[in-house]
């Protein structure tokens, strides 16, 4: 996959690139102080796929704007902080009422931008009819199966049914990663987009290996639990130090 990298956007704050980077920076710094899966590393990783995936489909026949991928891709989460329940539809709003954001862009594609942006939650149905949708919902994909589990213990974790009983939460886990990524789940119905009344695939090869992975691990209760308590540790280990270098940057700020 062509790495893209933000490199020279900082360098040029004027561009649309780098206008998208400095007013999205602190938002996504913000979304990882509470969900590091909607944080900068993710922000970064989406925008690198959404032009991968651009750069296939204007290879296929398909006329797609890079630009607007990439602004898309960089401005997706970006109200995930304030309403992680309904983040899209807040996202959305704050690239609707970025006045800077459509100058650069001008009403149309602002509007199809916000849209997508709108859109691409793919746990709901596909709602806009354009590439750069589809696109976006194919780069928001989890490319990493660990990043997947931590994603089910993190939103389980703090709930009060799952409070005291750590085997329920796994188990409830397994059944919802076994359901997602059964031969008619949602996973395996994410790679395809509906199109101009076509159904298209998007080749992604690292989420094939995701959806390997994930399925040889639920093939078992024990090895579903084996690979989600290595995950748990590691998770609980990064939460400890990140935890520690906020306070002590908090306490610097007195």
């Amino acid at each position: 996959m062509k790495t893209w990298k933000l490199r020279n956007v900082a360098n040029d704050p004027e561009s649309l690139e780098g206008y998208c980077d400095s007013a999205t920076i602190v938002k996504y710094v913000l979304n990882d102080m509470n969900d590091r899966h909607h944080g900068l590393y993710h922000r970064n990783k989406t925008t690198e796929r959404g032009q991968h995936f651009a750069d296939l489909a204007n290879a296929n026949g398909e006329v797609v704007c890079k630009k607007s991928v990439f602004v898309a891709t960089m401005l997706h989460d970006v109200g995930h902080h304030i309403d992680a329940k309904n983040h899209e539809a807040v996202s959305a709003q704050i690239c609707r009422d970025d006045k800077k954001l459509l100058g650069y862009l001008g009403q149309e594609r602002h509007d199809l931008i916000a849209d997508c942006i709108a859109d691409h939650r793919a746990s709901k149905p596909q709602t806009v009819d354009h590439p750069i949708s589809f696109l976006l919902r194919a780069a928001d994909r989890r490319p990493d199966p660990i990043e997947f589990l931590e994603s089910t213990y993190t939103y389980r974790r703090g709930k009060d049914i799952f409070k005291g009983n750590y085997g329920l939460l796994v188990g409830d886990a397994l059944a919802y990663t076994k359901n997602k990524f059964a031969t008619n789940g949602i996973a395996l119905e994410q790679m395809y987009f509906e199109h101009q009344g076509a159904r298209i695939y998007i080749p992604d090869p690292d989420f094939v290996r995701v959806v390997e992975w994930i399925k040889e691990k639920t093939a078992s209760e024990a090895a579903f639990t084996e690979a989600f308590n290595k995950m748990k540790d590691r998770y609980e280990a990064k939460q400890t130090v990140k935890n520690q270098r906020y306070k002590a940057l908090s306490e610097n700020l007195v």
